[in-house]
């Protein structure tokens, strides 16, 4: 391929790219949220750690209940019953798929717990 003589649409256009790609590059960096993966499999109970604060995961026959010792924590999609801002008691599957929100921070993380 012959070089040829760089013009200022074609300069402008490879800045414009180059943006682009640097943008996507950084918001793809500021909102990644890591799964955090727990498996329980052959368990009754399993404990795990998000953001420093501690939770247990029990089998209790056809339920599964999460608890923390901490007050700041909101379970969000899925359809849990909410005894108190620690527990929570959810009906048991092979998989649930979960946000816990840390209401201090505002920060939520996914949690993919594997049961039974």
């Amino acid at each position: 391929m012959a070089a040829q003589k760089l013009t200022k649409g074609r300069f402008v256009q490879i800045i414009i790219m180059l943006t682009l790609l640097i943008v996507a590059f950084f918001w793809r960096t500021m909102t990644y949220n890591e799964v955090v993966r727990v498996n329980c499999v052959g368990q009754t109970e399993c404990n795990f750690d998000v953001n420093g604060s501690q939770f247990t995961a029990t089998i209790n026959g056809k339920m599964l209940e999460i608890r923390t010792s901490e007050m700041n924590w909101i379970l969000q999609g899925s359809e849990a019953t909410s005894e108190s801002n620690q527990l929570w008691k959810l009906a048991a599957q092979n998989i649930h798929s979960m946000t816990l929100e840390n209401k201090k921070t505002k920060q939520t993380y996914t949690i993919e717990l594997t049961a039974k």
